[in-house]
């Protein structure tokens, strides 16, 4: 019965002694930077950010100690940042990380003479039994920086991106945030982020229906034709925290010849579902 007691009684020596990791990302200049996208690489935990660039990730003891975990901090302009959970550094207390710029020279859009061609592709069946979720109860600030997006085929050539139209039909936060990420392709999975800057809507008191984002103009040429565009979640406001809230977009399957794309949260593996396809609607410019 002795012995059994002393166990019990250093098994917390054992534990560690922090159970998240929590702090402030900032750019060179000391300043914030908002809706840094932190998380286990191809794991389950994730998290986005604030807009004062405070961010905590709740971690179990099984990935505190597991010696292949990777925590990568990235964003869009900065170059990106990588620690070994078994990394102390990361436990002492409220850690301050700061980012790189990354500096790239993209060539600018210039209107010509040329004829320019409006398209409009994409899927707007929203009347789906079916639909896909965004938030996790009781673990939304585990799996922020979640995305649902699919596949679209431009036109070959040059094109701008005029507007984004998607479908929400659940949503029972008080305020959301969605950031608008476009992605390269690679063996059909999403690749290099294609963004030049964090394209943000701020969605307050709206429970369901269409939303219209449009792109800024002027941005470089997409020379690409084969995208995948998502929408992410990067931050809410609830006021009663307790109760189950859904943030969701109509799902339809089965949608042939289309591709639908989900991460659980921010770097989270990709997983790709063929002949599926949520309600996004792209309008795009083709410069001949």
């Amino acid at each position: 019965m002795k012995v059994r007691t002393l166990l019990f009684l250093l098994l917390p020596l054992f534990v560690h002694p922090q159970s998240s990791v929590k702090g402030k990302i900032v750019d060179k200049d000391q300043q914030p930077i908002a809706y840094v996208n932190i998380g286990i690489v191809n794991g389950e935990k994730g998290t986005v950010t604030d807009e004062n660039g405070f961010f905590e990730l709740t971690l179990s003891p099984e990935e505190l100690k597991n010696p292949n975990n990777i925590l990568k901090i990235s964003c869009i302009g900065f170059i990106s940042k990588t620690y070994s959970l078994v990394d102390k550094e990361l436990y002492k207390g409220e850690i301050r990380v700061e980012l790189e710029q990354h500096i790239t020279v993209l060539d600018q859009v210039t209107v010509s003479s040329n004829a320019i061609n409006e398209y409009t592709i994409g899927h707007d069946k929203v009347n789906s039994a079916k639909q896909v979720n965004f938030s996790i109860h009781r673990k939304r600030n585990e799996n922020l920086g979640a995305e649902i997006g699919r596949r679209f085929h431009l036109k070959k050539g040059k094109n701008t991106l005029k507007s984004l139209r998607f479908f929400i039909s659940e949503n029972q936060f008080d305020r959301i945030k969605l950031r608008i990420n476009i992605y390269g392709i690679e063996d059909n999975m999403p690749k290099k982020r294609l963004n030049p800057e964090n394209y943000i809507l701020d969605i307050q008191n709206f429970k369901s229906g269409w939303i219209i984002y449009d792109f800024p103009k002027g941005k470089p040429w997409l020379t690409e034709n084969n995208i995948i565009i998502s929408l992410e979640w990067v931050d809410f406001t609830k006021e009663d925290t307790e109760k189950n809230a859904r943030l969701a977009i109509p799902i339809t399957v089965p949608k042939f010849f289309n591709t639908h794309y989900y991460r659980y949260g921010s770097q989270s593996q990709w997983k790709r579902f063929d002949n599926m396809s949520t309600a996004l609607i792209l309008d795009y410019l083709h410069h001949n």
